[in-house]
């Protein structure tokens, strides 16, 4: 689990562009540049990442998708960027992912209201 989420941290941050993404299993996050380098606001897990990247974009169904389509919408897409990796096992790891982001980075990403499929209390780290 570790070595999955020290991967994701050293992907490289993409356009949020969608052309080159995989619809594979995997876990995923979508982060915002600013001044000070890019701002995680968001990780996730999906069976199908393209795919729930993109109900990020236009689906307004759950509370965090509505404000990650908030986030594109007022920026046009231009500041935010998008990562993941790859994993088959992706819905089981959810909030331990989440839980080595928070760690590593030394904040939960910000539109994150919970830990992930088994939860966790909000809180800074």
């Amino acid at each position: 689990m570790e070595q999955i989420c020290a991967k994701l941290l050293k992907r490289r941050w993409r356009p949020s562009k969608l052309s080159s993404v995989r619809n594979v299993p995997g876990i995923y996050a979508i982060g915002i540049e600013g001044a000070r380098g890019i701002e995680y606001l968001y990780a996730g897990r999906s069976k199908h990442v393209k795919k729930r990247l993109q109900q990020h974009k236009t689906k307004k169904t759950q509370a965090n998708s509505k404000r990650v389509a908030a986030m594109f919408k007022q920026h046009k897409q231009s500041q935010l960027r998008i990562k993941y990796v790859e994993e088959k096992r992706q819905k089981r790891k959810e909030a331990e992912y989440i839980r080595c982001l928070a760690r590593t980075i030394g904040y939960r990403p910000v539109l994150n209201k919970r830990g992930g499929d088994q939860g966790y209390q909000r809180k800074h780290i």
